[in-house]
């Protein structure tokens, strides 16, 4: 563990004496690709391209779904809700929470009905039924007021952090988020802003988890769940998050010496 935060403080190091976080250009580039992974992870087919087209000038892929651009649509309106809100250093309550998930499903989010009424998924309603996701059945609706109110409680403070409480505590907000699912659609999604909420509210750069990873994704939060270990999955975070900074640097750094050489001409 200790080596584990070393290395990510050193890394974090490296990537501020290189000032990359301040150049607007690469932030942009961090949280397009944020966007186009974290909605991958949940099947969108958007390519990166077709998702930078949305981010910078609001065009639409004519070869992909209405659906799929939407949702990429709209978690640009979330991204920069968070943002917004990490600027105002305005804490998660649920109204935030509320807005959040509204933002993700604005355009793509459902009417469920339900024995109880009906809840508009675009609107952040809390769920009114029982959901499940493979073998795991998430807690009753009726618990998730006061499981909320006790994640609220517990996310009270999130800033001022070290880069590994600040790591930790994004993973664990992240977590908590998941196995809670209060909404019918979009907790993936949301927990992914929440985590990085935390990242950016404590100035350091977002934590992309690729596509690639899905399947690592999903283990590390089963293994978590079933051994009630929160350090499996601090620790895949830490991981997916040392060996991003590492190859974004690397990355740069290529980009660079690429117009350097053009410039010696």
């Amino acid at each position: 563990m200790k080596k584990t935060n070393n290395k990510l403080s050193e890394i974090i190091k490296k990537y501020n004496e290189n000032d990359f976080f301040s150049f607007e250009e690469n932030k942009q580039k961090l949280y397009i690709n944020f966007a186009f992974h974290s909605n991958a992870i949940e099947g969108n087919t958007l390519t990166l391209e077709e998702t930078e087209n949305i981010f910078t000038i609001n065009r639409f892929s004519e070869k992909k779904s209405v659906q799929d651009n939407l949702e990429i649509f709209d978690y640009k309106s979330a991204l920069n809700f968070i943002i917004e809100q990490a600027n105002k250093k305005v804490i998660i309550d649920e109204t935030f929470i509320k807005i959040l998930n509204s933002e993700i499903l604005k355009n793509t989010g459902s009417i469920v009905k339900t024995a109880l009424g009906m809840v508009d998924a675009s609107k952040g309603e809390y769920r009114l039924s029982s959901v499940f996701a493979g073998n795991t059945i998430f807690p009753d609706a009726k618990k998730i007021k006061s499981l909320m109110s006790i994640f609220f409680e517990n996310y009270k403070n999130i800033q001022d952090f070290n880069i590994s409480e600040a790591v930790n505590k994004a993973a664990d907000i992240h977590f908590d988020f998941v196995s809670i699912h209060p909404f019918y659609d979009g907790n993936g999604r949301t927990a992914r802003l929440l985590m990085n909420y935390i990242m950016y509210i404590n100035n350091l750069p977002f934590i992309i988890l690729k596509k690639e990873s899905k399947t690592e994704y999903f283990s590390a939060i089963k293994r978590t769940r079933a051994t009630k270990n929160i350090n499996i999955f601090r620790d895949f975070i830490k991981e997916q998050y040392y060996n991003q900074l590492e190859q974004e640097i690397k990355s740069i750094k290529k980009q660079e010496n690429s117009k350097n050489i053009f410039l010696s001409f």
